[in-house]
């Protein structure tokens, strides 16, 4: 099966994205594809959106861990360190959208201010 990402020693990620040289990534996964019902814990540049279509899961972002029930869904900051499993090994259908700070302007001097007030390292980890 083609995994979307790489997991390095150091918990870092490489994304394959869904189109070359277009770093946006889109996937509709479900928990039962990972061992035990965990995908690894890892962190990446890009931003993270996860919305649950169906059933639910814990989603853990830099220490906390909230419950994602259907329809519900977390942003998760860029850099932080997240993963989304099942406690009781139940399965969950969702969509996850990446999208890397590229597109949102990281190359242009104003764009990177503006990323790094919005999406810093002194901002909130995830907003639910």
């Amino acid at each position: 099966m083609f995994s979307a990402l790489e997991v390095f020693s150091d918990l870092s990620e490489r994304l394959y994205y869904n189109i070359p040289d277009f770093p946006l990534y889109v996937y509709k996964g479900t928990l039962h594809q990972f061992d035990r019902y965990a995908a690894a814990c890892h962190w990446h540049p890009d931003l993270e959106f996860i919305l649950v279509l169906d059933g639910s899961m814990e989603y853990f972002v830099n220490g906390q861990t909230v419950y994602l029930s259907k329809g519900n869904g977390i942003f998760v900051n860029r850099k932080r360190l997240h993963y989304g499993f099942s406690a009781d090994n139940t399965d969950c259908l969702y969509i996850t959208v990446l999208v890397h700070p590229i597109l949102l302007g990281e190359s242009l001097l104003a764009g990177k201010a503006c990323l790094d007030e919005k999406f810093g390292s002194d901002n909130e980890d995830f907003i639910f």
